[in-house]
């Protein structure tokens, strides 16, 4: 069945893609940039051949990271039950003007590798540590107004039984760790919402 599916996605793409394969982006004035982003407008033509533009955004340390700009981490716990709970931290975003509730996650440093940076990051916000177990593709955070693109990697918080250390924030980062259960997810993400006005990644 599986097989099947498979094939029926693959054949409806080859469609797709075959429309849309006249569609490319040429170049990008930059209008702005900043220490963090810079903001420019994408010259692109659509399947007419027509030449468009579209406002965007991207990282300015995109080169650091050899096409990748960050890493999430999806860190796991096993409690003595059985029960599994994830990793989050909790961080004041001030374009939203609250706390966030997202994936304990950052930028990657010159030099770094993907891996690396998952491990500092994890480190850093939470002082926790772990092995990875899985590593996802590459993937566009919001590809309707970035660039940004990132890799998430599933860690085994069990690996290192040992205390967390201490986190290790710059100076304008404001976040806490917290541990939500996995089987609760969706019910203490929304009541965590409606309760703390917080938001979620």
């Amino acid at each position: 069945m599986a097989c099947s599916g498979n094939s029926a996605v693959l054949e409806q793409l080859d469609k797709i893609t075959s429309k849309y394969k006249s569609m490319k982006s040429l170049h990008c004035e930059w209008k702005f940039v900043g220490e963090w982003l810079k903001f420019g407008i994408q010259h692109y033509t659509d399947i007419t051949g027509t030449e468009r533009t579209y406002e965007l955004v991207q990282r300015t340390t995109r080169s650091h990271g050899a096409g990748v700009d960050g890493v999430d981490t999806i860190a796991i716990r096993t409690r003595e039950d059985g029960t599994k709970t994830l990793t989050l931290v909790a961080v004041y975003r001030a374009p939203v003007g609250k706390l966030v509730l997202e994936f304990p996650a950052g930028l990657v440093d010159k030099g770094e590798g993907l891996e690396q940076a998952a491990h500092r990051e994890l480190s850093e916000e939470t002082g926790e540590s772990g092995k990875i177990t899985a590593t996802s593709k590459l993937t566009y955070s919001d590809p309707w107004k970035s660039t940004e693109t990132s890799v998430s990697f599933t860690m085994d918080l069990n690996e290192n039984r040992k205390e967390a250390n201490t986190t290790k924030l710059d100076e304008d980062e404001f976040l806490s760790k917290l541990e939500v259960p996995l089987d609760d997810l969706l019910s203490t993400l929304e009541m965590a919402q409606e309760k703390y006005d917080v938001a979620v990644e």
